[in-house]
């Protein structure tokens, strides 16, 4: 046997009798299954389900909080690695490392500096995270991941829904699902971006299998968004597949053609955009929506007047809505306070003041940024990049899930601009096969 290869005998009646994995093998499978782990651990299910299994709350906090700081652990100690194997950060990254930095400092100034630092501190275990996803993992064994732990996820909620409806539907907004989420916007936003990693497995074509799974994904998801009565997922559902089909044909066309065919996409956008700003009352009320959006509209116009004296700085990260803030009690109706601005672009300069705003523009257009070397890189990537900041843009228009910490989304951010500016770099020197993935 050649030292590193894999191994793997047989004995009688076809018994396994021996399985010895090399170094490269060993390292492929912690991957892998570090990827299945951060997914399934940021996508809050198993907290609802050691809240309802365990009987102490202590514990099932305990074991989650163990949990995300063996993974920050893990992150560091893979970025040290890769740091002292000659890799350095890419232009692209400075956004997140400035943000990171200033969401840390705003602890100095913060209305509860314990819970601003706190707060940064996962966060930069979250970039952490990221980071050592887009170089160890490359984008479509990632992508494979998500589809597949998504399924897994969409199948249980539409299980949960049917069969034990007391725990799958919540009783508010009409028996909306909410499967074996928190609650019915966390099954939709799980939903879409189920739906955007099957367009794009769809759309690349990178194996022929993806095709098969990518569809049966994508048909769950719809049906899971539908049935979750979410506004918002119909929306970016839409959206994610009309730039899809959109996205292709500027992909498949060349010369002036493709020139063309952006300008169209983009003019599809803007009048979109401008009819449905034009005659959204009316839409919200064919949705069967208040024109407030559920009390968002509320909530944005009272923070902004309460945060007029801390506005050039923010009221620090992680502590715009905590108890001392000046934001607390903003209700939303009766009884219920504002857990967060449901804005993702409000909260941040709620938190980080206009400075914190720009750095996270500046985060989403390293993902949108197009050149050459853009253009050879697999379909696959592309699309995801695109589609993925628009999933991003469309969802933080009415919800905060933009570079929150603890969360796959951020997680996939970081690890989407490391994919794209790790997909040349490198590639051939002696480092390249230490720290850069190869799709």
């Amino acid at each position: 046997m050649l030292p590193g290869r894999s191994s793997l005998r047989l004995g009688r009646r076809g018994k396994l009798t021996r399985l010895a994995l090399g170094p490269p093998e060993r390292r492929q499978l912690f991957w892998s299954g570090f990827t299945i782990f951060v997914v399934v651990l940021l996508s809050g299910v198993p907290g609802r389900l050691l809240g309802t299994i365990v009987v102490s709350k202590s514990l099932a906090k305990a074991i989650l909080h163990g949990s995300l700081v063996a993974c920050y652990l893990v992150g560091l100690a893979t970025v040290i690695e890769a740091l002292n194997k000659g890799w350095r950060p890419g232009v692209k990254l400075f956004p997140v490392l400035a943000f990171t930095l200033w969401a840390t400092a705003s602890g100095a100034w913060s209305v509860m500096a314990g819970e601003s630092l706190t707060s940064a501190a996962a966060l930069v275990g979250t970039v952490l995270v990221g980071i050592a996803l887009g170089l160890r993992i490359s984008a479509y064994s990632a992508l494979r991941t998500i589809l597949m732990l998504g399924a897994v996820a969409l199948v249980a909620s539409i299980g949960t829904a049917l069969w034990v409806p007391q725990v799958g539907i919540s009783r508010e907004f009409g028996g909306a699902w909410r499967g074996v989420f928190e609650n019915r916007n966390v099954l939709a936003r799980w939903a879409c971006l189920e739906l955007l990693v099957s367009l794009v497995l769809v759309a690349g074509r990178h194996r022929r299998s993806d095709v098969v799974w990518g569809s049966i994904a994508g048909s769950l998801s719809l049906l899971v968004a539908w049935m979750s009565k979410s506004t918002t997922g119909l929306v970016v559902s839409g959206a994610l597949t009309i730039g899809t089909l959109l996205l292709l044909a500027i992909f498949r066309s060349h010369g002036i053609l493709r020139w063309l065919f952006a300008m169209f996409a983009g003019s599809i956008i803007v009048a979109g955009t401008a009819g449905l700003w034009s005659y959204r009352t009316q839409a919200l009320i064919a949705s069967g929506r208040d024109t407030s959006l559920s009390g968002r509209t509320y909530i944005w116009k009272k923070s902004l007047l309460l945060i007029d004296r801390h506005s050039a700085t923010g009221l620090g990260y992680g502590a715009a809505w905590e108890p001392k803030s000046p934001l607390t009690g903003v209700q939303i109706g009766p009884g219920r306070t504002a857990p967060n601005a449901h804005n993702g672009f409000l909260d941040i300069y709620l938190e980080l003041g206009p400075l914190g705003v720009l750095l996270l523009v500046l985060c989403l257009a390293s993902l949108a940024t197009w050149n050459r070397r853009v253009s050879t890189r697999p379909r696959y990537l592309r699309l995801w990049s695109l589609l993925y900041l628009t999933f991003l843009v469309l969802y933080d228009i009415s919800e905060s899930t933009l570079f929150v910490e603890n969360t796959v989304f951020a997680v996939l951010l970081v690890a989407s601009i490391m994919w794209r500016t790790q997909w040349r770099r490198n590639r051939g020197s002696e480092h390249a096969r230490l720290y850069v993935p190869c799709s």
